[in-house]
């Protein structure tokens, strides 16, 4: 953290923009990327004021956050001065800080503040807790159990999807066959993703794959839509698999489902 130091952050509002008009899952994740990278600046209260306006280690930094018709508090974070003034002309003090750091602030609060909204006298981007995690680690997989998740056959079927990974499983010998259905994590049942269960050679790069795969199936999904991706071979992945159709296996030709 940085005590009155200026930051414009011009690719954060052209990636917003860009979000607001197409809303597909590349442009989603270009966000993430932007908002995970860039510095934001926030108002702040030292107490007690420091002298040459140094603070030391006796000085309290008071954030400012806002507060909805819910009672929600929200840290405000901006993406540069002129959108600071716009909400909290008065200022006198700001502080800039990084993603990681913005994280720690808002976890810190045990529960107190729900997230942080950015540039709310204009763009009002909330982001809560969640969804800050899912800035943190976009492409983390998650391990999968019985008991955490509802497997279900996919309606509608994503054909763009499938045909997208069946294009990239092609390109990767490692893959043998792969799966695919609608997840349901009982942890939030409204937020279904996208499950490929993948068979796969001995000795593969599980992350490196991984990663590469959704990558590859950016331009194939919609925002708000996730994803997951586990080997067959796990206890969980082969009772999932057993007796269902792969939508791909390798060096046959598989016709989509409508």
């Amino acid at each position: 953290m940085q005590l009155n130091q200026p930051v414009q952050n011009p690719a954060f509002i052209s990636k917003l923009k860009q979000f607001d008009t197409n809303k597909t899952r590349k442009d989603e994740l270009e966000l993430i990327e932007e908002m995970r990278k860039m510095h934001y600046i926030t108002p702040v209260t030292l107490d007690p004021s420091p002298e040459e306006g140094k603070p030391n280690q006796q000085t309290q930094v008071k954030f400012r956050a806002a507060t909805t018709t819910k009672g929600e508090s929200f840290f405000a974070m901006f993406s540069d001065m002129d959108e600071l003034k716009k909400w909290a002309p008065d200022t006198k003090d700001a502080m800039t800080l990084d993603f990681t750091e913005l994280r720690t602030l808002v976890l810190g609060q045990k529960g107190q503040i729900a997230g942080f909204v950015v540039n709310p006298a204009s763009q009002n981007l909330v982001i809560r807790t969640n969804t800050m995690e899912q800035i943190a680690n976009p492409l983390q997989q998650r391990p999968i159990s019985p008991d955490m998740v509802v497997l279900s056959k996919p309606d509608p079927y994503p054909k763009e999807l499938v045909q997208t990974l069946c294009e990239y499983f092609k390109t990767r010998t490692e893959v043998l066959s792969a799966w695919l259905f609608t997840a349901n994590y009982k942890t939030n049942m409204n937020e279904p993703h996208h499950l490929v269960i993948v068979s796969l050679t001995q000795g593969v790069n599980h992350q490196e794959l991984f990663k590469a795969t959704v990558d590859a199936c950016h331009k194939a999904m919609k925002a708000g839509e996730f994803l997951d991706l586990m080997p067959s071979s796990g206890k969980f992945g082969k009772q999932a698999i057993e007796d269902k159709k792969p939508f791909y296996r390798k060096g046959i030709d598989v016709e989509l489902e409508d």
